[in-house]
């Protein structure tokens, strides 16, 4: 495990991690809000000793604790887009909206990272 990190970790780490607190939230809504988090932050772990296990990029304590504030972030959002929308159907179909925004630029950026490398 490696000690040190930059800005540019952090911040990816956090945004990365902000749909799995949304999506966790979403479908887990009966569990208390920091039991989510504990969720959040198991499955950071799992990928972190993967990352470990398996020698690809580095493992750190950071990127558990980034991670799981991206995913608490990603909690707080759904809590707000719920007292919004307040019906379920309303936020699922707002989040489903959303999230097909965001990975069509994403999906596009992938194409062209495997186009031209």
């Amino acid at each position: 495990m490696e000690g040190n990190y930059n800005q540019l970790d952090v911040i990816g780490n956090v945004i990365l991690f902000i749909p799995l607190g949304i999506y966790v939230y979403m479908f887990l809504k009966k569990l208390k809000w920091y039991e989510n988090i504990v969720i959040i932050a198991l499955i950071s772990l799992a990928f972190e000793v993967s990352q470990y296990i398996f020698a690809i990029g580095a493992s750190d304590l950071t990127d558990i604790i980034t991670n799981t504030v991206g995913g608490s972030i990603g909690i707080g959002m759904y809590l707000i887009i719920k007292k919004i929308f307040r019906e379920d159907m309303k936020v699922k179909s707002f989040v489903s909206i959303c999230s097909t925004l965001v990975m069509i630029p994403v999906a596009f950026i992938i194409v062209m990272i495997f186009i031209y490398n």
